[in-house]
């Protein structure tokens, strides 16, 4: 097996590592690992084509022992599922579907608004480790790359329509003998250096960052990330 096979295989085994980390974090069903954003009930909602998961937190509104029915309007756009008292909405395609949630033990209903938006890549320019990575987000918002660098400018620039809400570097560093799996987050300013560590230079450590930007038109929030 040659060098550079070994080092994709080890990518697409940290950014597994480190994408089921977050959705721990988030505290989200396994059952739904791949593509799960978590949001908010409101009376709107925003999404993007590539959310292909919505996890619905309602908080009190909705506990594991009620009766719960939920439906969509359009299930070609949005198809509603009761997974063991969380609710989850599979996104299927561009448009607006209205989501209703009928609490039949306390005797309330409440509907929102769901509008996906079809995925578009809001980066002119994602500076970092010596290239601009912006096109990595052409069709997917995370991506992995090999890091060659020990530390690195980051300097990211949106389209018209974008604004940057905040930029954060990550890292996650595996424990062999307790078997966890400590994170470390911070965040960092637009166009400031931060330190790397270069990919394969340890087993046990996953880093990446994550830029969240928000579109004024579609009212959409989006988290956007670079695995390396």
């Amino acid at each position: 097996m040659n060098r550079s096979l070994i080092q994709r295989i080890g990518i697409l085994i940290a950014a597994a590592i480190v994408t089921l980390c977050l959705f721990m974090v988030m505290e989200t069903s396994s059952v739904h690992a791949d593509g799960m954003t978590p949001k908010a009930y409101k009376s709107k909602i925003s999404v993007t084509t590539v959310d292909y998961f919505v996890y619905l937190k309602m908080g009190s509104r909705v506990k594991k022992s009620h009766k719960i029915k939920v439906t969509s309007s359009r299930k070609s756009v949005a198809k509603p599922e009761l997974d063991n008292g969380r609710i989850y909405i599979q996104v299927k395609k561009a448009g607006k579907a209205t989501i209703t949630i009928k609490n039949n033990t306390t005797k309330k209903t409440y509907k929102t608004v769901l509008k996906v938006v079809k995925y578009r890549n809001p980066f002119k320019k994602f500076y970092l480790s010596g290239k601009n990575r912006a096109g990595k987000f052409k069709t997917y918002n995370y991506a992995a790359f090999t890091n060659n660098k020990t530390s690195s400018k980051v300097s990211i620039k949106t389209k018209a329509g974008w604004k940057i809400r905040k930029i954060t570097y990550c890292k996650s560093v595996y424990n062999e003998k307790t078997e966890k799996l400590a994170n470390h987050t911070k965040k960092i300013k637009n166009n400031s250096t931060i330190n790397l560590k270069k990919s394969g230079s340890s087993n046990n450590v996953f880093q990446f960052v994550e830029c969240e930007v928000y579109n004024k038109k579609n009212k959409l929030t989006q988290t956007f990330g670079l695995d390396f």
